[in-house]
């Protein structure tokens, strides 16, 4: 009885690992700023418990101290006073540059935070207002700035970036004409002053860099992965029952959490911080934490580009994108279930009390390892499943990165174009020509330009083949009119699409409205701008024909539906099975869904499945000679007693 309560004490103690027996870890997370929403991730994951369900106590400290000063968030984790830090991605890319031993985990904001704001009167309608008047920045966003005029081919004059405080009080007093703001915090505030503000959006020239990415000290990653990869699976839950929970999460923060800033209505600031976070976050169109390896060199390109970095990017040292621990621990339980089988199985055929229950024991061991072998193939084919499924998923992250690339590509250029209309709203055809061939020889993607003052296209190129064109409405044209008065409501750009164009064949279109400033000084609308994208084009350079990926694709979301638009790329099949690889490819205006698997299915190598049934061969043939051998042994053993016993009884007698 001893023997048997050993053995199953063995094998259940085999089934967890160590950590679970540990006492509970603790981390500190030192914020870059005072107590808001930008944090609200992390308090939410304190406050309903994900941390304590993951056996870690964590400090939230604050990011200004007790003399009102911004406390170092990069030093602080870099020199181990603290383990996790949010961090802006570009500013950490730096920090690791210059020697700061901390890895990027997770990033929290998918798109650019940072916008340039100057009072109504200053123009600030492209990049060459930007660089025209005194600004006021700060250490993260004057690398914006920078990157925004190397874009732009401007040279930045230094005489021009001033030393003071990027806030509506250096617009007010007249310090600085233009100044950098941070998720738009300075929007609301001048609203709450009476004051109009003009915007430039860094995200609209082609920067799309993360920001407020969780960061690591690599010490501390080292000593414990797998509390590290718990904390940031507590933390995204945190992320998401924020974001779902706006207004409880903010009346929380205003009435629990310290703050040293003082603002005269917090509650409204942050209510204004929660709603620009969630669209940064571009929740739930992508998955909280998405990191793009590809997306992380043009960031760290960008800056070398400016020479503020000068080594090259370890992906594989300074960006982690983690793993759940999900696949080791399956790995682990496969080689824990095989080789406590054989132990078990051949222990078991062996048992010296089998005479007394026959058969049973040897039929147990056979059923025993029939078991073991089916849960470890079902644990192989989803290890290799999951193998499979991140292969694919590491693939068309390329093809989407490229589609967006080629998409923003598109709308920075057209921007140029609205630039000139701007400040020429009376342009003629010829003027309009030379500006559209020079972007069309740019960019051969694009296949024609059509200016539509008041929404009738009265300018366009190339004209040969394209005369019918010319004059059109676009309210009389009920495919394309929702786009366009979607881009001149929003006042946004809007890709619409793929849809049959008036020539006859299928194409894509990004809409662009343009607004101009009156004789009285207001904003009125003057029309719009359409760059139709070649489609054929456009799948080939994304790499939708690329037989060498070994995929299959479907995309849906027409006019940037998402999941509810109809399927224009592919076979619908794809999204019906359970199996593809989903994911979202973010458009002007919305989202496209891509379903991605491997060309033929998915599929499993039968070699290690063959090992596996090998070894449960061995192991069962093993218990069968086990049993046998035990039962020769006692049959001999009661032969040579009966034997001993009759020579006995003889002697006596």
């Amino acid at each position: 009885m001893l023997k048997w309560k050993i053995l199953l004490l063995c094998l259940i103690i085999s089934f967890f690992p160590s950590r679970i027996w540990a006492a509970e870890s603790s981390l500190i997370i030192q914020l870059p700023w005072d107590h808001q929403f930008q944090f609200a991730g992390f308090y939410q994951a304190l406050w309903q418990g994900y941390y304590k369900e993951a056996g870690i106590k964590v400090e939230i400290r604050g990011g200004i101290n007790d003399e009102g000063n911004v406390i170092d968030a990069i030093e602080a984790i870099a020199s181990g006073d603290a383990d996790i830090a949010p961090l802006d991605g570009l500013s950490l890319l730096i920090a690791q540059d210059k020697g700061a031993d901390i890895v990027a985990l997770h990033p929290i904001l998918q798109r650019t935070p940072w916008v340039f704001h100057s009072l109504e009167d200053q123009p600030l309608n492209s990049l060459s207002d930007l660089a025209s008047a005194p600004i006021a920045t700060s250490p993260d966003s004057i690398l914006i700035y920078k990157l925004l005029l190397k874009y732009g081919k401007i040279k930045p004059d230094q005489r021009l970036i001033i030393s003071e405080p990027p806030t509506i009080d250096s617009l007010v007093n007249g310090t600085a004409k233009i100044v950098s703001d941070y998720a738009d915090s300075t929007t609301w505030m001048a609203k709450q002053m009476g004051l109009q503000l003009n915007t430039l959006y860094a995200e609209d020239y082609q920067i799309d860099f993360y920001s407020d990415v969780i960061t690591v000290n690599r010490n501390r990653l080292r000593a414990d992965p797998v509390l590290i990869e718990k904390f940031l699976q507590a933390t995204l839950l945190g992320w998401e029952y924020a974001l779902n929970n706006k207004e409880k999460t903010i009346e929380e923060i205003v009435g629990i959490l310290p703050r040293k800033l003082q603002a005269v209505d917090l509650t409204g600031l942050n209510r204004n911080l929660a709603k620009r976070y969630h669209e940064l976050t571009r929740y739930p169109q992508v998955p909280l934490g998405t990191s793009d390896p590809e997306r992380w060199e043009r960031m760290h390109a960008a800056l070398k580009e400016i020479g503020v970095v000068r080594g090259n990017l370890d992906i594989n040292r300074q960006i982690l994108v983690p793993v759940s621990t999900d696949g080791i621990y399956s790995e682990w339980l496969l080689i824990t279930l095989l080789f406590s089988s054989l132990a078990a199985v051949t222990w078991l055929a062996g048992w010296p009390g089998q005479q007394r229950s026959g058969y049973l024991i040897p039929l147990v061991s056979v059923i025993f390892t029939l078991i073991i072998i089916f849960l470890a193939v079902a644990l192989y084919r989803e290890h290799e499943m999951e193998n499979q499924k991140q292969e694919t998923l590491a693939k068309a992250s390329m093809v989407r990165v490229q589609m967006e690339e080629s998409i923003n590509s598109t709308v920075f250029l057209i921007k140029g174009l609205i630039t000139h209309i701007r400040l020429n709203p009376n342009l003629t055809q010829s003027e309009f020509e030379l500006i559209a061939q020079q972007l069309i020889d740019d960019h051969p993607m694009i296949r024609n330009i059509a200016a539509a003052p008041n929404f009738i296209i009265r300018m366009f190129y190339p004209i040969e083949g394209n005369q019918q064109i010319m004059g059109l409405d676009y309210r009389d044209l009920p495919e394309q009119f929702p786009s366009v008065l979607k881009a001149k409501e929003s006042g946004q750009v809007v890709l619409a699409g793929p849809l049959h164009l008036v020539q006859g064949d299928i194409g894509l279109i990004g809409r662009l409205p343009i607004y101009i400033k009156s004789k009285l000084g207001e904003q009125e609308f003057w029309g719009i701008v359409s760059a139709v994208m070649n489609v054929d084009a456009f799948y080939r350079s994304a790499g939708l024909y690329d037989s060498s990926l070994g995929l299959e694709f479907a995309i849906r979301g027409k006019d940037g539906l998402g999941d509810k638009g109809e399927v224009f790329f592919g076979e619908k099949t794809l999204f019906e099975n359970d199996q593809s690889v989903l994911m979202n490819v973010m458009i002007p205006g919305g989202f496209w869904q891509i379903a991605a698997r491997p060309t033929g299915g998915w599929s499993t190598s039968t070699g290690p499945i063959l090992f596996i049934y090998l070894l449960g061969f061995i192991s069962a043939f093993l218990a069968i000679v086990s049993y046998l051998m035990r039962r020769t042994h006692e049959s001999q053993r009661r032969e040579s007693e009966q034997h001993v016993s009759y020579l006995e009884s003889t002697q006596k007698l």
